[in-house]
């Protein structure tokens, strides 16, 4: 049984390709290239490399790929080898990834890709976990996908900021559930520049719900967290407790 993780839809929609920095890590990039070449096929990605030495020759390269339809690009090398690219790809409707093998990886380092195989891993390797979610309280159908996050909110942000549900407040007496569809780690990719922009994530993959009670279940037992705390694992039920805290807060007015 073949236990390693397909390549998200986004990557075998079409070839990828990854721009080498020959020079990058002392010139180690090339000796790297054949354990690489491995990884992608390990994934059935189809993956064609090329061999860069300068930043106006990958910038170059990066362009006339594009130009000939090229949508998912990777930069083989270190910060200075993703700087070109990103330059060369700046305002194009296209998805970058980052194989660090440079002196200096801290953008690959700050995105948690340290090492090569673990950076392809967490771009080709994610799984969504099928979650099923039922409004014990309303007429509204239940919902079953397979989901990147399923959450439940009583306030507008998630996390570091992130808008997951504009319209809550903690005291409107709603809960709203916002579940997000499997988008792939390429799809993530994709949205992070708005997300970074405006901090409001909004896709079709995106669904909400207002709601009193829901409950969420997963085919596999898998933690949930409130606030940060693990609390528990599924299946796992949440309810509005009208006026069950006061609490002071500055005024809105």
């Amino acid at each position: 049984m073949n236990d390693r993780p397909e390549a998200s839809s986004i990557l075998r929609e079409s070839s990828v390709t990854v721009f080498v920095n020959s020079v990058a890590g002392g010139g180690r990039s090339p000796s790297c290239l054949s354990p690489i070449q491995k990884l992608f096929e390990s994934f059935h990605v189809d993956a064609q490399f090329v061999m860069t030495n300068c930043a106006a020759e990958l910038e170059a390269s990066a362009q006339d790929a594009i130009s000939h339809g090229q949508r998912t690009l990777f930069a083989m090398g270190g910060d200075g080898t993703f700087q070109a690219l990103a330059n060369a790809t700046l305002g194009a409707d296209v998805v970058l990834g980052v194989l660090p093998v440079g002196g200096g990886n801290d953008f690959a380092a700050a995105l948690g890709l340290r090492y090569i195989a673990s950076a392809l891993r967490a771009l080709v390797g994610f799984v969504p976990i099928p979650v099923r979610v039922d409004f014990l309280d309303s007429d509204i159908p239940s919902w079953e996908a397979n989901a990147l996050l399923a959450a439940v909110l009583n306030s507008p942000t998630y996390g570091a900021g992130v808008r997951l549900a504009p319209e809550a407040a903690v005291d409107d007496g709603c809960l709203h559930v916002v579940l997000i569809e499997d988008i792939g780690a390429l799809g993530i990719m994709r949205l992070l520049p708005r997300l970074m922009g405006s901090g409001e994530l909004r896709t079709s993959r995106v669904k909400r719900w207002q709601v009193k009670k829901v409950r969420l279940t997963t085919h596999q037992t898998t933690a949930f967290h409130g606030d940060g705390e693990i609390i528990g694992s599924t299946p796992v039920e949440i309810e509005v407790v009208p006026r069950a805290i006061q609490v002071l807060a500055p005024s809105q007015r």
